[in-house]
């Protein structure tokens, strides 16, 4: 079965008006410099999220192997997975042949799948602990 390893983009663009929701609330204050400052800051997030959403190749898996854009990958290609946890957030990194050839978190779509996909073809990687 294939997989799409992917960003929640709706849950990030609901997060990102939440700026914009509090501007118009001062807005309706008679603050006018608060309200242009969190329309800044919302634009800002938002036009990031599309530059990225426009940026990041499709990744997907299945039991056999992964393909980033059109480059096919098997999991013993796999030299390093690398991995930086804060709180609750794991970013990991997929390294192949010295380069770092894409980059995730675990708040991305089918995360878990492909996490044990490597796991079951014993790719060396500390996600679950």
């Amino acid at each position: 079965m294939k997989y799409q390893l992917k960003r929640q983009i709706n849950i990030n663009m609901i997060c990102y008006c939440v700026p914009l929701v509090i501007g118009l609330c001062a807005l309706f204050g008679g603050e006018y410099l608060s309200f242009a400052i969190l329309l800044t800051i919302s634009i800002g997030l938002i036009v990031n999220e599309i530059i990225r959403i426009k940026k990041d190749e499709k990744f997907t898996f299945d039991e056999n192997g992964f393909r980033i854009g059109d480059t096919p990958y098997r999991y013993d290609s796999i030299e390093k997975i690398e991995s930086n946890r804060w709180r609750y957030l794991v970013r990991v990194r997929i390294i192949v042949d010295g380069k770092i050839v894409y980059r995730f978190d675990n708040g991305y779509e089918n995360y878990k799948e492909f996490v044990k996909q490597l796991t079951l073809h014993n790719v060396e990687h500390d996600l679950f602990s």
